[in-house]
């Protein structure tokens, strides 16, 4: 049961990405799932950064 609440959560939150992504590249804010995702998780792309040096 806790690994279906798991999965369904994250279900849900890509759905909220992909649908708040859709509404940003709409509106010209974000040209690419890259720059969007750097926007949306910044702390994921200073920890790429660390890793490739």
């Amino acid at each position: 049961m806790d690994q279906m609440l798991q999965c369904m959560e994250v279900n849900f939150r890509t759905c909220c990405d992909l649908l708040q992504y859709q509404q940003m590249k709409k509106a010209s804010v974000v040209r690419d799932m890259d720059e969007f995702l750097d926007m949306l998780y910044p702390e994921n792309t200073e920890e790429e950064q660390d890793e490739s040096i």
